[in-house]
C-alpha cells in the first residue's frame, strides 16, 4: 500500500467532528421572542434576544461572530462584527442549565435559556 493511501486511511480513522459554529454551543438560546424568531421565523419585536453558535441578535446589539479567541471552562471571548459597533470583542458565559449571558460593547444581555426543540405539532406558537 502506498504512503499516500496509508496517510489517507490514518487521517480518516482519526478524524474528529468539526464544530459547526464559532461558539461550541448546543443549539440556540434566547428569550421567548428570540426563540420564536429562530424556530418559526417570526419577525422579532420588542425586547428579543437570540444567541446561536454564529450570531447574536437583539435590539441593542446584533453580531456575526468571527473567530473564537479564548475558551476557559464556560467562558468564551470572540471577535465579532456588530451593528452598532463594527468589529468588537464579545464575551459569552455558558451557565449550563441557566443558559448563556453575553457582554459586548457595554451591553449586558441575558441570561438566555436554551430554545426548546421544535415540537412535532408546531403551529406557530412555542410550546413548553
Amino acid at each position: 500500500m502506498g504512503l499516500r493511501v496509508r496517510l489517507l486511511l490514518l487521517s480518516l480513522a482519526t478524524a474528529t467532528p468539526v464544530a459547526a459554529g464559532v461558539l461550541p454551543l448546543d443549539g440556540a438560546y434566547g428569550n421567548d421572542a428570540g426563540c420564536a424568531f429562530y424556530i418559526y421565523g417570526q419577525a422579532p419585536s420588542g425586547d428579543y434576544l437570540l444567541v446561536t453558535p454564529d450570531t447574536l441578535a437583539s435590539p441593542k446589539l446584533s453580531c456575526d461572530f468571527g473567530s473564537l479567541l479564548t475558551s476557559s471552562g464556560g467562558h468564551f471571548t470572540l471577535d465579532a462584527v456588530c451593528s452598532p459597533g463594527g468589529k468588537i470583542r464579545i464575551d459569552v458565559e455558558d451557565r449550563g442549565t441557566g443558559g448563556v449571558a453575553v457582554t459586548g460593547d457595554g451591553a449586558v444581555l441575558g441570561p438566555a435559556p436554551r430554545c426548546a426543540d421544535v415540537p412535532a405539532d408546531a403551529k406557530g406558537t412555542i410550546k413548553s
